[in-house]
Order: structure tokens, then sequence, then C-alpha cells
């Protein structure tokens, strides 16, 4: 399945749309397409890598914006003993899952 040249930039600008959680509805309206034309990019390969690639950069931010907050809270001396372990915990995950997913 291709997407047309003359509309692979809407298309790979609906990917990010897509990735960032706004409806295939809302997506046409503002492209001037039609809901089944970007239900039918999104199944173009091209078009899922887009996808891929705009979802694993909305998780590396929001990864980045967690850990900061996990790490502000390990700073926390105050912070009981119990939430500490659970932060260095997350921290954990979190790098396993990033490591993962690269």
């Amino acid at each position: 399945m291709a997407v047309q040249k003359r509309y692979i930039g809407k298309a790979m600008q609906a990917a990010g749309m897509v990735a960032r959680g706004i409806s295939y509805a809302k997506i046409a309206q503002e492209l001037g397409v039609t809901e089944a034309t970007v239900c039918h990019w999104m199944q173009a390969p091209k078009i899922q890598a887009e996808f891929d690639k705009c979802i694993g950069d909305i998780q590396r931010a929001n990864y980045g914006k967690a850990m900061t907050l996990v790490y502000k809270q390990l700073e926390n001396d105050k912070l009981p003993w119990l939430a500490q372990g659970a932060a260095r915990i997350a921290i954990e995950s979190f790098d396993k899952r990033l490591n993962r997913n690269d």
C-alpha cells in the first residue's frame, strides 16, 4: 500500500498526529482529507515506520520527564526509605525498558 508522492508530507504529519493521540476525524479535518484517507495512509509501511518513530520520540521524552521527577524525589532527605527504594526500583525498571526498546 503506497501513499501518492504529493501526499507524503501530509501522511507523515498524520502519523505524528496519530502518535500524539489525535483522532482520525480531527486529523482529516486539519489536513483537508477524509478519515478514510488517514486510515489508508496509516496502513502504508513508510507511514507506519514514521508513526513508530514518533511513538519512540514521545516515549523517550516522557521517560526523561519521569526520571527527572524520580531523581528529585531521591534527593529529598525527608522522603521515607521505602519511597526511596521504590524510586530506585522505578529507575532500574525504566532503564531496562528503555534499553530493550532502543
